[in-house]
């Protein structure tokens, strides 16, 4: 079984899984994006916790990398949505509105 733990850097959550290959990565991971990770990758080796890898990801839509750091690339399908409303009535056909719709009647 993996062992997990959370620990506080810098203000963010830190989430570090593994016993013989520590991974420390940002909780809510591709959500949570660092605004410096320097001061990040500080505070994680000043803490008491071994960690052998920490991954992030820089914030979209971004896609040349700006950070130093050895990266691979991710597929990520991502829609940009302003608000609740114009993604319901301006983005998205009204066949998926009519199928949510329905869906909600039978639940």
């Amino acid at each position: 079984m993996k062992k997990k733990s959370l620990i506080q850097v810098c203000g963010m959550d830190v989430q570090i899984d593994g016993r013989l290959l520590r991974v420390a990565h940002l909780d809510g991971d591709k959500f949570t994006f660092p605004q410096d990770p320097e001061a990040l990758l500080g505070g994680l080796r000043s803490c008491r916790r071994r960690i052998d890898l920490f991954t992030f990801m820089q914030k979209l839509p971004d896609a040349s990398p700006k950070f130093a750091y050895a990266m691979e690339w991710d597929n990520l399908a991502v829609l940009p949505i302003s608000t609740f409303d114009h993604w319901w009535n301006k983005q998205i056909r009204s066949i998926g509105r009519n199928r949510a719709r329905q869906a909600e009647k039978r639940a």
